[in-house]
């Protein structure tokens, strides 16, 4: 019989937050941190015999519980319409029939993210003002927009609310951009105003973008 390899365990996976969750059936995630961090996490977990991901959800907890109140009103709001939308697990979409609109007026941001969704399989059609990101919906077959809020001829706020209030775009899924709404108040205001799925502050990390667009195109 071969030998155990050194290190694995075999076995019920160590239990998770709550009783019956099992750790194995929770959504997994690639994470870059600093090399003293890592060896914090490490100590802090063998110092409470607790398993890293516990170390870890720990702090971001006490760190929630640290933040104004008006980041705390923003993290509520971006969970109570995330929540839903990341329990679920990443599915490949079948990208041949996924088509993205991707509205922005500033050129180089609108042809970066542009490349972003194709080289990972998108179908990207592209508007530089509202009125062209409302024309594009009406001419193509568009599942998600991303919508940056500042456009030359409109809000993307507004152009957002157009695409909720309308019947023929039930199923089109908004994620709400901005580089100048960074405050939680301003993002707060973007997400309740505007009636966006989801509100990212710019710059988006590709990694990002791409977790929020293959949910969004599968819900």
């Amino acid at each position: 019989m071969a030998k155990a390899s050194k290190g694995k365990r075999s076995g019920r996976p160590p239990a998770g937050k709550r009783p019956g969750e099992r750790v194995s059936d929770y959504p997994r995630f690639a994470l870059r941190i600093p090399r003293p961090t890592y060896e914090v996490i490490q100590a802090l977990a063998e110092a409470s015999a607790a398993p890293q991901w516990r170390v870890i959800s720990d702090a971001v907890d006490a760190y929630i519980e640290s933040l104004p109140q008006d980041q705390r009103a923003l993290l509520g709001g971006l969970l109570d319409r995330a929540e839903p939308l990341l329990a679920k697990p990443i599915r490949a979409p079948q990208v041949s029939a996924m088509t993205v609109l991707n509205v922005d007026d500033n050129d180089a941001m609108r042809f970066a993210r542009s490349a972003i969704l194709r080289n990972d399989g998108f179908a990207v059609v592209e508007a530089a003002t509202g009125r062209d990101a409302l024309r594009a919906l009406e001419t193509h077959d568009i599942r998600v927009v991303i919508l940056d809020v500042n456009l030359p001829d409109m809000s993307g706020l507004e152009v957002c609310r157009q695409i909720k209030n309308d019947s023929r775009w039930r199923h089109v899924r908004v994620v709400q951009t901005s580089a100048t709404f960074s405050t939680p108040h301003d993002q707060l205001q973007g997400l309740e105003s505007g009636g966006a799925d989801m509100y990212l502050a710019e710059p988006v990390a590709r990694g990002t973008l791409l977790s929020i667009v293959r949910r969004l195109a599968d819900a």
